[in-house]
């Protein structure tokens, strides 16, 4: 990594996304270039390249978000005005062990998967802003497979339709913009989702250690979710404007559904909606833990 020089400061942008610079104004003209360069880089592979639908689509939404993404979006001052929004992302959600039935920890098995899942791809025909779709895609996906696990009066596909006409309601309910779902908005509104036809679910966020949270009990929530058979949404909150070859995925929404370990590296795997035709995802937990998040469901069957 390049050196600072004798008068730069150290400027952050969360996870291992930092620059060194003199002044803010460097930090804007690097930012500006580095979203410039990408943009070049991603619509010279758009225009040179055969690609498929789906690649097409993920790449197209890349670029849109490029263009509209700021510096301002990045930063991190606390104001009063965004307290309580920056409350609500600072927090470590705390787990209600006595509302939730929980596996402890001594008796997880070394892995553990839920089947039965449908895949829904955001990009497919009849989606709404297909780029920004993850979310609604996943929630889809995750309210889909309880309605035939738990409880037949959870609404899913059947209620609306086809898998599109599901996931753009949930676009709606969920407060989706252009640039995605947010992780507080997320969990409150699946939560709503959940109870609207049936009752007595509450869903909670769990940070990882990105978001001050601790990965261990990140990791034992992932596992004692998959172990009750109800998939964690997981939330990517990191976006590499800087070009981090740590992060594996960005700004992002997946379903998680097994776990294992492997050469000596706990692992994780997730249902990928913005894949048409491979649906699954394998991450290293120990490496990629500080850049997701979890949101996960309790309650419900007494």
């Amino acid at each position: 990594m390049e050196q600072p020089k004798a008068n730069d400061k150290l400027y952050y942008f969360g996870a291992n996304n930092f620059v060194y610079a003199s002044n803010k104004s460097e930090v804007r003209n690097m930012f500006n270039e580095n979203i410039q360069e990408k943009v070049q880089l991603l619509s010279k592979q758009l225009s040179n390249s055969v690609l498929s639908r789906v690649e097409n689509n993920e790449l197209e939404g890349k670029i849109k978000q490029l263009k509209n993404i700021k510096i301002e979006d990045l930063s991190l001052k606390r104001s009063k005005k965004n307290e309580e929004l920056w409350s609500s992302i600072l927090e470590t959600s705390d787990y209600n062990n006595e509302q939730e039935d929980l596996v402890t920890a001594l008796n997880y098995p070394s892995s553990g998967r839920i089947d039965g899942w449908t895949h829904m791809w955001q990009g497919q025909s009849g989606v709404n802003g297909s780029g920004s779709a993850c979310g609604p895609a996943t929630a889809a996906m995750i309210l889909d497979y309880m309605h035939y696990r738990f409880d037949s009066n959870i609404r899913n596909v059947n209620t609306y339709g086809s898998q599109s006409a599901f996931i753009n309601a949930l676009r709606y309910y969920l407060g989706t913009q252009s640039w995605g779902t947010t992780y507080p908005m997320f969990a409150e509104r699946l939560q709503q989702i959940l109870n609207t036809d049936s009752n007595g679910w509450n869903v909670v966020r769990v940070n990882g250690p990105g978001g001050g949270g601790s990965a261990t009990y990140m990791h034992d929530r992932f596992k004692d979710r998959i172990i009750a058979q109800r998939p964690p949404a997981v939330y990517w909150h990191t976006w590499s404007v800087f070009d981090d070859p740590m992060i594996e995925t960005e700004y992002h929404w997946q379903m998680g559904f097994a776990y294992w370990r492997e050469s000596g590296s706990d692992m994780i795997r997730v249902v990928e909606p913005a894949w048409q035709n491979t649906h699954v995802r394998n991450y290293n937990f120990n490496t990629q833990s500080p850049y997701f998040h979890l949101v996960i469901i309790g309650g419900a069957p007494s």
